[in-house]
C-alpha cells in the first residue's frame, strides 16, 4: 500500500532562471496594460489642452494645476511601468520598496490634489465676495474639512503599508493585509465618494439655478442662442467629467473594498479611476477654453448683448471656470 504523499513532494519543483508562472505574471500584465493604456491617453490630452488655452489661461492656477495633474499622472504609470516590467521579466530580482513607495504615494495623494481643481471651479461658481457667509460655510467648509481628513488618513496609510512592505518584504501582500484588515482603504474611499457626491451636487445646482435660465433669449439673434447653448452644453460636459464619472467609480470601489476580498482587484479600478479624474479636470479646461477659442474676438462682443443667465446670485461665465 502507498503512502500518501506529503506536502513537499507535491509541490512544483523551481522555474529555471529567466522564467515566471502565469500566475505571477497576469497581475503584473494587467497592472502594465491599464498604466500603459491610461498613461498614453493623457498625452494627446494634453497636447489640445495646450491647442487650446490662450495666453492668459496659462498664467491662470487652473492651468497649472491641469499640467502638473498630467505630470502626476505620467510619472505614476511610468513608476507602474517599471515595477510590473521588472515583476514580469526579473521576478527573483529584490524588490526596490522606494519605487513602490511613491508609486502608491502618488496613487493615494494624487486625486486630492487633482480633485483640488474641483474645489476651484466651486470657487469659479460661488464666488465668495458675492455669497452670504451662511453659503460660504455650506459650500467650503465640508469639502476642506472631507480634503484634511483624507490627507491625514492617507498619511497613517502609508506609514503603515511602508511598515508592512519592510517586515514581510513584498508589497502586494503588504497591500493584501492592510486591504483585509486596515480600514483606511474603505476610509479614503467613502471620503472619496462623499467629497465629489457634495461637490458635484453643489456644482450642478449652481448650473441649473433656482429659476432655471432667463433672459431676453426668444429675442436673441441666432449668433447669441449659438454661443449661449454651446456654452450650456460646456457646463454639462463639464459637470459629467468632473462629478459624475469619479463618482460612479467611487461606487464601484466601495463596493469592491466591501465584497470582494481581493486586493489586485480593486487596484485595478483605483488605477483607472485616478486617470478618469485627471482626465476630466483636462477635458473640462478643454472645453471651456475651447468655446471662448471657437467664439473668437468677437467674443466678447458676444457676451456684452445682454446674455441670457442663470438667475442665481452671479452669473456663471465659461471665463468665470478659467480662474
Amino acid at each position: 500500500m502507498s503512502t500518501p504523499l506529503t506536502n513537499a513532494s507535491m509541490a512544483l519543483p523551481p522555474l529555471p532562471d529567466g522564467l515566471n508562472s502565469i500566475a505571477a505574471i497576469r497581475p503584473s500584465l494587467t497592472l502594465l496594460m491599464i498604466g500603459t493604456v491610461c498613461t498614453s491617453i493623457l498625452l494627446p490630452v494634453g497636447v489640445a489642452l495646450l491647442l487650446f488655452s490662450t495666453p492668459a489661461l496659462r498664467r491662470k492656477p487652473i492651468f497649472i494645476m491641469n499640467v502638473i495633474s498630467v505630470c502626476l499622472g505620467i510619472t505614476e504609470g511610468l513608476l507602474s511601468g517599471y515595477d510590473e516590467i521588472n515583476a514580469i521579466l526579473a521576478p527573483n530580482r529584490r524588490i526596490d520598496p522606494s519605487t513602490f513607495t511613491a508609486f502608491t504615494c502618488l496613487s493615494f495623494f494624487g486625486p486630492l490634489f487633482v480633485e483640488s481643481i474641483l474645489l476651484l471651479r466651486l470657487w469659479a461658481v460661488f464666488p465668495p465676495q458675492q455669497i452670504s457667509r451662511v453659503l460660504k460655510i455650506i459650500v467650503y467648509v465640508p469639502p476642506v474639512m472631507l480634503k484634511l481628513a483624507r490627507l491625514a488618513n492617507g498619511i497613517l496609510y502609508i506609514v503603515k503599508w511602508q511598515s508592512d512592505v519592510k517586515s514581510l518584504g513584498n508589497p502586494v501582500q503588504a497591500g493584501q493585509m492592510l486591504w483585509g484588515t486596515q480600514p483606511s482603504v474603505k476610509i479614503e474611499w467613502m471620503l472619496q465618494t462623499v467629497d465629489n457626491l457634495y461637490a458635484s451636487s453643489l456644482f450642478i445646482w449652481r448650473l441649473k439655478g433656482k429659476g432655471g435660465v432667463n433672459g431676453a433669449a426668444a429675442t436673441s439673434s441666432r449668433k447669441r442662442r449659438s454661443s449661449y447653448a454651446s456654452r450650456l452644453k460646456a457646463l454639462f460636459w463639464i459637470s459629467i467629467s468632473n462629478f459624475v464619472f469619479p463618482v460612479i467609480l467611487n461606487i464601484a470601489q466601495i463596493i469592491l473594498v466591501f465584497r470582494d476580498s481581493n486586493f489586485l482587484d480593486g487596484s485595478y479600478v483605483f488605477i483607472v479611476n485616478n486617470y478618469v479624474a485627471i482626465i476630466g479636470v483636462i477635458l473640462a479646461t478643454v472645453w471651456a477654453a475651447g468655446i471662448r477659442w471657437v467664439d473668437g474676438p468677437e467674443s466678447n462682443t458676444v457676451e456684452t448683448m445682454s446674455m441670457p443667465h442663470f438667475a442665481a446670485p452671479t452669473r456663471v461665465d465659461m471665463s468665470d471656470l478659467e480662474i
